[in-house]
């Protein structure tokens, strides 16, 4: 199966992913500082397949085996003193 098709036959879709972060800081009193952070990866929720399946005499031959991570929430809080 190495040498079944040309090199670069097979390619996946182009990959492309927007992450955002916000951070915001809530200053109290003349020493402490309340810092609120947000974060969002992969925003647009753009899955694209990865690890194809390049053996021809296995089911789901060409058919992507792993997909990226989809939308995710992260949200952070600090104190600072």
């Amino acid at each position: 199966s190495r040498y079944a098709e040309p090199a670069g036959s097979h390619t996946t879709d182009a990959h492309y992913q927007l992450d955002l972060s916000y951070t915001h800081d809530f200053p109290f009193g003349s020493r402490y500082n309340l810092q609120l952070r947000g974060d969002i990866f992969n925003a647009l929720d753009n899955q694209t397949g990865s690890n194809i399946q390049n053996s021809f005499n296995i089911a789901g031959y060409g058919e992507p085996r792993d997909y990226f991570a989809p939308r995710r929430f992260q949200l952070m809080v600090r104190f600072m003193f």
